[in-house]
């Protein structure tokens, strides 16, 4: 892939998973990130285990779901840098596992007030303070495309997410808005869930996949960095499916 030194770029979710590893990859192609998560101590550690001096890069401790912190994290990253050139929005929680009928408010509203409410806040940060040419990539997921049982608040909300990114690539024609569809992957948010919910990992492997197992956060996080760079600069208002063939059955 191409340099992407003297480029800004943002990214939230960036503690752990797939945040880490799309600003390992950016950190190594040359890019200057603002890094945010709720997280701050594995935030911290993301930004250490860049090769280069982590001082290059800035870290803050933000919740996606609170418009205020978003605001300040995006204002303090063009402060600090003069610019902003891309961003990566992956901050997401993961669905309760229950049925429609047994979802509480508190559940839709806090699933959906990350990952979707998230994810606008963002864009609605970003958008104004990014140069023309830019490139922001949001992560829904195969959620967003399609629905499955025990999971309606996190469906509604990678819908969502796949909706803001067309809106936002029309709206916005001299920055490409793209998103990616991640099938299952091998992250904390899954570890999070047999922990919580006592749900075993192989439950979110989808048996008929072309590729039958869980992707590592890389092969996430290469497609996003391909989005976000020189190289798909003809991609815009697309949702990529990077989902071992889930979505083909």
């Amino acid at each position: 892939m191409a340099s992407l030194k003297g480029k800004v770029i943002a990214i939230t979710g960036a503690a752990t998973g797939i945040g880490r590893a799309t600003a390992r990859i950016l950190a190594s192609r040359g890019a200057t990130l603002s890094l945010c998560d709720i997280n701050a101590d594995q935030l911290q550690r993301t930004a250490e285990s860049f090769q280069e001096s982590s001082k290059n890069h800035l870290t803050t401790r933000v919740d996606v779901s609170k418009s205020d912190q978003v605001n300040s994290w995006i204002a303090a990253t063009v402060d600090k840098f003069g610019k902003l050139d891309g961003a990566a929005n992956i901050a997401g929680i993961g669905p309760r596992i229950k049925r429609l009928r047994e979802l509480t408010d508190a559940d839709y509203s806090l699933v959906n007030g990350v990952n979707a409410t998230g994810v606008f806040y963002c864009l609605r940060a970003q958008l104004p303070r990014m140069n023309a040419g830019g490139s922001i990539v949001n992560c829904a997921s195969v959620a967003g495309l399609g629905g499955s049982a025990g999971s309606a608040e996190y469906t509604a909300s990678k819908h969502a997410v796949v909706g803001l990114t067309k809106v936002a690539a029309w709206e916005e024609k001299d920055i490409r808005v793209n998103a990616v569809a991640p099938g299952a992957v091998d992250t904390p948010l899954v570890g999070e869930m047999e922990n919580r919910l006592g749900v075993k990992k192989e439950k979110f492997e989808l048996k008929g996949a072309i590729q039958n197992r869980f992707a590592d956060p890389d092969e996430i996080a290469s497609v996003i960095c391909f989005l976000l760079g020189e190289e798909a600069k003809f991609v815009t208002g697309a949702v990529w499916a990077v989902d071992g063939g889930w979505t083909t059955s």
